[in-house]
């Protein structure tokens, strides 16, 4: 044993279970010192008082063959030399570089000499029954089997002559940090004699035993691998800067991180924890929304869990979900976890989705993870797409610009892409991904908008050349967006209003609805139209939450929005001679705000451009005037109306329909498939007759009547039709 116990040359411990096994020893030390010196005379007693209790004997021989193959004989000085021993075999470890669990742990919170005294006793107590009959007999108690407060006290300080006051003193020092390991002295009225029993986190923690599976949390060891930081490098560089290597040099204990989901604030926190090598303890609260009842309590026992787990291990605990809670609710909380963590080593992040849900404190870190840009996106895409078997023809910069996607968005569309793929060839090709992107957007912008079957392609789309020319440059600004904003960096020049808005003016029928089908189907977004009408509402405030609501799911779907009627909002200003005058000014003000700070593209047609205040088209990036076509353009509609596999009479001559009827697209498209039905019902190919008498029809609905003069050389035809 001597030589065992050589103090100048102590060696380190081998690891953790070892450190336990010496401590173990101290303890037992302690407890048969105490035992011979005050319980002998007490023994017989406390067995003639409780026939339950242990008799002295069986405590004398278990406490002796706990010591027998270290001790030939236990005294106050083979104690104090033992005590002694562990200190210097724990510097010695320290010093070699071996990380001791439990003792980091003790470290980190704080404690005392006699704090640790009671952590082991109330370990021994629950890994060997023995321990539990030794509780049982000291305390007189034969339902307690597990050590208190006072229990441990009067164990370590047997020999130390501090009496009531100063034994009250020195258990007071470590009270605060063995709240954190027993929570059950929170809410304890007799603190000093309730029973410390050790957790299964505890024992999880210390010997990696009793874990219980637990949905709502997730651990990241230092040990874990971690996904590479894509971007985002200014925000972490500020989380390094307060997150010390050592953890007692954290300079902030909290951090607010808000963005859309997605946006990779919990990817952030990993990343920091990989760095600084600190483990971290995430607990989700959204899966408490469903309790019914004390659900403010079992959360606050839930985080306090974390807590004492994250001030142990002096690591960092990320809190999510606590937008679910109500706003006074959510204060407790974060007001509970403060209160909980400020005298201890650790940081928290309490994550949100939204800006506005954050509440901080001072010294409180808040950083909000925006969208990123163009180039920031297209390396996302490239550098996730490496896994999967990509067609070399994919346009990683068409979806970069098209979709403000989160990192978390485009690993799902990813993965979508993926499982479509393997229908077929197994390689993921543009419009897999388009639709795949499509399908990872959740919004409502169908509560107040029609999503528009997108079907039309250049070829269909009958404009002037400069009109067309005009909707091509649209589209290349949008794809093009990155090497003008990003690249070139005009996004410093204009913060505000980097979306495309454009009016559509024009006439019933001159294309309008079509050109946005088009440019849709060019840059594979999809198509909502609004009608304006139906926006504005009667009741104050009403068409202010409209707007609101159709932007803000707009920026989510990633949509063109197509606005119907715009002259509807945007007349001619009025003197405000009454509230209804001042709020249609208001409204319309808030629109126009509202179409120029939205990110992508808003198409707002009138068939009335003079009934449309100046003042307000100027704010738009483009005017496009659609005008009734003229000879050439109508017969290119007339030819190209009727699909390939329609049979056409040889008859039929579209050069004379397109000079003597002055007709808009789509009064020809309606007369195109009014004439299909009828060369159908009579089992033949589409005639002169049958289109004469489907352009009688449209005329008739405009209130026009088809004179026989109008024929020409078709008036024989007259009669029939």
């Amino acid at each position: 044993m001597e030589d065992m116990l050589n103090l100048e040359n102590a060696q380190p411990f081998t690891d953790n279970e070892e450190y336990l096994d010496v401590l173990f020893i101290l303890e037992t030390l302690r407890l048969t010192y105490s035992f011979e010196k005050d319980e002998a005379d007490k023994g017989r007693k406390r067995r003639n008082l409780n026939k339950f209790i242990p008799d002295m004997e069986e405590i004398e021989h278990l406490l002796d063959s706990k010591l027998e193959s270290h001790f030939d004989e236990t005294n106050l000085a083979e104690m104090i030399t033992w005590d002694q021993y562990v200190d210097k075999r724990a510097e010695a470890t320290q010093k070699e570089g071996t990380v001791l669990k439990f003792y980091s742990m003790l470290e980190n919170l704080g404690m005392t000499k006699f704090g640790r005294s009671v952590v082991v006793l109330s370990l021994m107590a629950a890994l060997d029954r023995d321990y539990r009959r030794i509780v049982q007999y000291m305390s007189g108690d034969v339902d307690r089997q597990y050590p208190s407060l006072g229990f441990c006290a009067k164990i370590y300080f047997t020999n130390i002559d501090v009496g009531i006051g100063g034994i009250f003193m020195s258990s007071n020092r470590d009270l605060a940090a063995l709240k954190i390991i027993f929570p059950e002295l929170y809410e304890s009225e007799d603190i000093y004699n309730e029973s410390l029993i050790p957790s299964g986190q505890l024992l999880n923690l210390i010997y990696g035993i009793n874990e219980e599976y637990q949905p709502y949390l997730k651990r990241i060891n230092i040990t874990d691998r971690v996904e590479p930081l894509i971007h985002r490098t200014d925000e972490f560089e500020a989380l390094c800067k307060i997150c010390g290597d050592n953890k007692k040099y954290d300079l902030l204990k909290w951090v607010i991180l808000y963005g859309n989901k997605g946006a990779g604030k919990k990817h952030l926190i990993y990343q920091l924890a990989n760095k600084k090598r600190r483990n971290l303890i995430q607990i989700d609260l959204r899966y408490f929304s469903q309790e019914q009842e004390n659900r403010e309590t079992k959360v606050k026992k839930a985080v306090s869990g974390c807590i004492t787990e994250m001030v142990m291990t002096g690591g960092l605990l990320g809190i999510l979900g606590m937008e679910t809670f109500t706003e006074q609710s959510s204060k407790r909380l974060m007001d509970f976890v403060k209160n909980s963590v400020k005298s201890y080593p650790g940081m928290v992040f309490f994550i949100f989705e939204k800006e506005e849900y954050s509440n901080p404190w001072e010294d409180t870190l808040t950083i909000g993870l925006e969208l990123q840009d163009s180039y920031k996106l297209h390396d996302i895409w490239e550098h996730y797409m490496k896994e999967y078997q990509i067609d070399n023809n994919v346009d990683l910069w068409a979806l970069s610009d098209s979709f403000s996607f989160t990192p978390g968005q485009i690993v799902g569309a990813l993965r979508a892409a993926h499982i479509t793929s393997m229908m077929s060839d197994g390689i993921i090709h543009y419009q897999d991904l388009v639709r795949a992107c499509y399908s990872q957007i959740q919004h409502r912008l169908k509560e107040k908008a029609k999503r528009v079957n997108v079907c039309f392609q250049w070829k269909d789309l009958k404009l002037p050349t400069e009109e067309k020319q005009v909707l091509r440059e649209l589209c290349n600004r949008v794809k093009n967006k990155h090497i003008v904003m990003s690249e070139w960096n005009f996004s410093e020049k204009l913060p505000y209003g980097s979306g495309t808005p454009v009016v559509f003016a024009g006439p019933p029928g001159t294309g309008k609805t079509m050109a946005a089908q088009v440019i849709a189907n060019e840059l594979s977004m999809e198509l909502y139209q609004i009608d304006l009408s139906q926006l504005v509402d009667k009741y104050i405030g009403e068409t202010e939450k409209n707007i609101k609501l159709v932007f803000e799911q707009a920026r989510k779907s990633n949509s063109i929005l197509f606005f119907d009627e715009a002259d509807s909002v945007f007349g001619k200003r009025v003197e405000a001679k009454s509230s209804n005058d001042r709020y249609a000014n208001i409204e319309s003000s808030m629109l126009l705000q509202s179409v120029e700070a939205y990110n992508g593209i808003s198409i707002l047609a009138t068939n009335n451009l003079n009934g449309m205040d100046t003042a307000f088209i100027r704010r738009f990036k483009y005017l496009v005037n659609f005008r009734a076509p003229d000879a050439l353009l109508r017969k290119e509609i007339w030819e190209s109306v009727f699909p390939k596999a329609a049979p056409i009479g040889s008859e039929v001559d579209f050069k004379w329909l397109s000079n003597q009827f002055e007709l808009t697209g789509a009064f020809i498209k309606n007369i195109a498939l009014s004439a299909a039905f009828l060369a159908a019902e009579d089992g033949s190919e589409i005639n002169m007759l049958h289109i004469l008498k489907a352009l009688k029809r449209e005329l008739i609905k405009e209130g026009r009547k088809l004179e026989q003069t109008e024929l020409g050389d078709f008036g024989y035809m007259f009669s029939e039709i």
